[in-house]
């Protein structure tokens, strides 16, 4: 009898030590959002995959999921746990043998951003269900949040305003590629539109008479650069008037580049610029990038400004940031020159 209880106790210990040892081995976990990219408050689905890849029975895995802190559960009959930096969803399962099991709980967003997905911690139980083994399951998966749409009617008659201006701006502009014809030089034309040609076959000085703008064009230029003590609030309705601004250009085929000294998330570093273009991809590059920008730049307003300076005669430009006009007024007119009535400046400290 005695034997038979210390060989039974041996069994036991070994039986114990293995399936504690073996509690989570063979099991995978794995989340992602429905959707990578959403509107503010736009519900969409976190997808959970747990998956048993033994033959063997697993009596008692318990799951704690971490999500956003300020994800907003619209799914019932879940057990969150309110946690300093995050939000658990915990919950506890049976698995049998080669089963995979998926489910979904439904999930929104309220604030532009960029919320990442880290993973979940799981337990698996012993033998004898005294003890537990945790271990972490890290994952990476990110949502972008756009940024909302201004809300301020008066904006819309400013930019509309402006934006019927540069549609008759192709009349007063030249495009230097497409030549129609020659006249006489009368000095206050540059040089490098003179024609040697012509003006060797007429023995007189002539250059080249340009055709008007085939289609308008416009540089929206976006600064986070700001020392006011609102600065994160007047950011954030500048990215909002930045995805209005854009929208009313998609609207009426205007096309548009973007450039911005906004600095963003790694994957996503060569945002800075968007070379022109016009349409849905287009547009929704820009609004990721919104969606993804933090209230820290990357360089100096003035740096930005000089880099589009060569190009800005043949475009109209359309300024928009946290700091009042006058700030930025000088600068413009030091680089621009007269040149600034083609410009629309937009503060978002202004229009609060």
């Amino acid at each position: 009898m005695i034997a038979f209880i210390i060989i039974f106790s041996f069994l036991l210990y070994f039986i114990e030590k293995w399936s504690m040892d073996n509690a989570l081995r063979g099991i995978e976990f794995y989340y992602e959002p429905s959707k990578l990219l959403v509107e503010p408050s736009e519900e969409f689905e976190i997808i959970t995959t747990i998956t048993n890849k033994t033959r063997r029975v697993a009596p008692f895995i318990r799951i704690e999921e971490r999500l956003p802190s300020k994800i907003k559960v619209h799914s019932e009959n879940l057990n969150l746990e309110e946690m300093p930096h995050d939000l658990k969803h915990i919950s506890s399962i049976y698995m049998l043998p080669r089963e995979k099991l998926i489910r979904k709980i439904t999930v929104s967003l309220e604030k532009r951003g960029r919320y990442i997905l880290q993973g979940a911690d799981l337990s698996g139980g012993d033998f004898l269900g005294i003890r537990q083994k945790k271990e972490e399951f890290l994952c990476f998966n990110e949502v972008v949040v756009y940024p909302k749409e201004a809300p301020l009617s008066d904006i819309y008659w400013k930019i509309g305003d402006f934006l019927g201006d540069i549609s008759v701006k192709r009349f007063i502009i030249e495009d230097p590629i497409l030549t129609v014809g020659f006249r006489e030089y009368t000095g206050r034309e540059p040089m490098k539109n003179i024609s040697w040609t012509q003006s060797a076959r007429i023995n007189r000085l002539m250059v080249k008479q340009f055709d008007y703008t085939t289609e308008p064009s416009v540089t929206v230029l976006l600064n986070v650069e700001c020392e006011d003590a609102d600065r994160d609030e007047l950011i954030e309705t500048c990215f909002s008037l930045t995805r209005t601004v854009c929208r009313m250009l998609e609207e009426r085929c205007i096309k548009y580049d973007f450039l911005t000294n906004a600095n963003t998330s790694n994957a996503f570093s060569e945002w800075s610029y968007i070379d022109e273009g016009l349409g849905i991809k287009h547009f929704l590059t820009i609004l990721e990038g919104l969606g993804r920008a933090f209230y820290t730049s990357i360089e100096p307003f003035k740096t930005t400004v000089k880099k589009i300076a060569d190009t800005f005669n043949m475009r109209s430009l359309i300024v928009i940031t946290p700091c009042k006009l006058h700030e930025h007024k000088n600068l413009l007119e030091s680089i621009y020159g007269q040149n600034t009535k083609y410009v629309l400046m937009i503060s978002a400290s202004e229009i609060k």
